[in-house]
């Protein structure tokens, strides 16, 4: 899609902000668009303003996740751990997780990373679904730090834990791949 077609749809959905000034839709859908646009700074204003004109959401979730990538854009590091800490449960709280630590990682080093991702293992997270995911989470923050030996020995261990998942059997496999240790790979 063209730059010309993003302004245009930005535009017709401030129009209708115009229309009806406390329906967040608009808000939000134009605040989308930005952020596609990488007009992070306006994407924050109306990811602001999405929150102050519907406080009683349900699940504010993706209006906080989105703000907290807008943030991140405009290098408010702060600002987008903070928003994506008010991520609740639901689609949008393992990203966000993810994206907590990854800034952690960047602002103050790979082990308040970690931290972050071990204390959830640690906390209230029964389910086995959301479990894997910050496995994985933690598994991709290894990685992108160049710890592979690291990450493949995270992926083992929880492997020991859960033998039959099949996206840590994966995602180890393909890590396998990479340091050579093809007897794994192949498995």
């Amino acid at each position: 899609v063209g730059a010309k077609a993003y302004l245009s749809a930005r535009e017709t959905f401030r129009s209708a902000m115009k229309d009806s000034p406390n329906n967040a839709e608009p808000a939000y859908a134009a605040a989308l668009i930005s952020l596609e646009m990488e007009d992070f700074a306006d994407a924050a204003t109306m990811l602001q303003r999405v929150l102050a004109v519907e406080p009683s959401i349900a699940d504010k979730s993706p209006a906080h996740f989105n703000l907290a990538a807008a943030q991140e854009g405009k290098k408010e590091i702060a600002n987008a751990i903070a928003s994506y800490q008010l991520v609740g449960k639901g689609n949008y709280f393992l990203p966000a997780q993810a994206r907590i630590a990854k800034l952690l990682t960047k602002t103050s080093g790979l082990a308040t990373g970690e931290a972050h991702l071990q204390k959830l293992l640690d906390g209230a997270i029964e389910n086995p679904d959301d479990r894997t995911g910050i496995v994985l989470a933690m598994a991709q923050l290894l990685r992108d730090e160049k710890q592979l030996d690291r990450s493949y020995t995270w992926l083992s261990s929880a492997i020991s834990n859960a033998p039959e998942t099949v996206e840590l059997l994966y995602d180890r496999s393909m890590l396998a791949e990479k340091l050579n240790k093809l007897d794994v790979a192949e498995a």
